[in-house]
């Protein structure tokens, strides 16, 4: 991201901050937040692979992500746990 791209993100991420972590997310401790967001958006991202994660509660990890949009649309837009772990799967090395 560019220095303009996040302070962008973070004004409109600023309208949104809540107080106490939305009943939708699932994080661990170990990955505290800076700040919790209304669940009303979707993030698109790229990365060169996903990876096993013991950190993280999908049990993946994107590596070197990228952000390439935010758009204002519902959760159920967003690609599914399942999605990921089948393309996880596809993959050539696993």
């Amino acid at each position: 991201m560019t220095d303009q791209q996040f302070l962008e993100l973070k004004k409109l991420f600023d309208t949104w901050k809540v107080a106490d972590k939305p009943k939708e997310y699932l994080a661990t401790p170990a990955l505290e937040c800076d700040i919790w967001i209304k669940p009303q958006i979707v993030v698109e991202v790229k990365a060169d692979e996903i990876t096993k994660s013991p950190m993280h509660m999908a049990k993946l990890a994107l590596r070197f992500p990228r952000l390439i949009k935010v758009r204002e649309k519902s959760a159920d837009d967003a690609t599914t746990l399942k999605e990921v772990n089948e393309l996880f799967k596809l993959q050539p090395m696993h």
